[in-house]
């Protein structure tokens, strides 16, 4: 029996069998992953439309575009009786909070 660089038929076939072999097992990760991740990915984006929106139709046909629920970005909130300052103003303190602690802990190092 000679040895040669050549595949036979059964070669080949061993091969393609174990290449899907190992592709089945990543389908079927990846199938897990998208049915697990794809409810909680519709909701948000079901989140984020209706929060454009005054009301929904039948629960998901959106009626009546606002931006009232997104008022909170340019004035201030009143809430409980008391006006709340701007977001920006909390995010800009938390910007400087982090950042300092930060440049304090490297400057540790």
């Amino acid at each position: 029996m000679e040895i040669t660089g050549y595949q036979t038929e059964s070669t080949t076939m061993v091969i393609s069998s174990s290449r899907w072999k190992k592709r089945i097992t990543f389908i079927i990760a990846y199938g897990v992953l998208v049915l697990t991740t794809l409810p909680i990915i519709l909701m948000y984006l079901w989140l984020l439309v209706s929060s454009f929106f005054e009301k929904m139709k039948f629960g998901f046909i959106p009626v009546h575009f606002t931006l009232e629920n997104w008022e909170f970005l340019w004035t201030n909130v009143e809430h409980g009786g008391s006006m709340l300052p701007s977001i920006w103003r909390a995010t800009w303190n938390s910007f400087v909070f982090s950042g300092t602690l930060t440049i304090l802990e490297v400057h540790e190092c």
